[in-house]
C-alpha cells in the first residue's frame, strides 16, 4: 500500500522523508525546522485505553504545531463489516 503512496507523492513532486525517533517528537521537529505547513497523517488504530497510557500523536501534533494545517486520514473501511451507526 505504501508503494502507491510513495509513487503518487513522487509524480506530484512531493518530497518523502523518513524520520527515526518518536512520532510525534520528530514530526514536531522536522517540521519547525523546515518551515512545514501541511501534515497528511493516518488515524492511529490504538484505543482508548493505550492512548491514555502512551498519548495521543494527533492530539499533541494539533497542540504544538498550532500554524501546521493536519489532515487525518482513515484507513479504509472493509466492506465485509458493516458500521455500526451511534444514535444521537
Amino acid at each position: 500500500m505504501l508503494h502507491a503512496d510513495f509513487s503518487l507523492a513522487e509524480r506530484l513532486g512531493i518530497p518523502i522523508v523518513t524520520l527515526n525517533g518518536g512520532v510525534a517528537d520528530e514530526l514536531i521537529a522536522y517540521s519547525r525546522a523546515n518551515q512545514i505547513t501541511q501534515i497528511v497523517i493516518g488515524h492511529s488504530s490504538r484505543s482508548r485505553w493505550q492512548e491514555m497510557l502512551k498519548g495521543s500523536i494527533v492530539n499533541r501534533l494539533t497542540r504544538e504545531l498550532r500554524t501546521v494545517d493536519i489532515l487525518i486520514v482513515t484507513e479504509p473501511s472493509d466492506p465485509a463489516k458493516p458500521e455500526k451507526l451511534k444514535k444521537t
